[in-house]
């Protein structure tokens, strides 16, 4: 394993691995949440709007 004195934590990252499946990861994130979101039912998504573009 490379030294890790004086690096990023990108960089760290990068050599350790963990970035390698990250957008495979952030892309299945994404569908897992699109399709929570459909499944909600068509007044809560309404609700959860209204609440979202409402400044309080």
């Amino acid at each position: 394993m490379e030294k890790i004195n004086h690096k990023t934590p990108e960089e760290i990252y990068e050599a350790l691995g963990f970035n390698k499946d990250e957008s495979q990861r952030q892309e299945k994130a994404k569908q897992q949440a699109e399709d929570a979101w459909d499944r909600l039912p068509p007044n809560v998504r309404n609700l959860m709007l209204m609440l979202n573009s409402s400044t309080i």
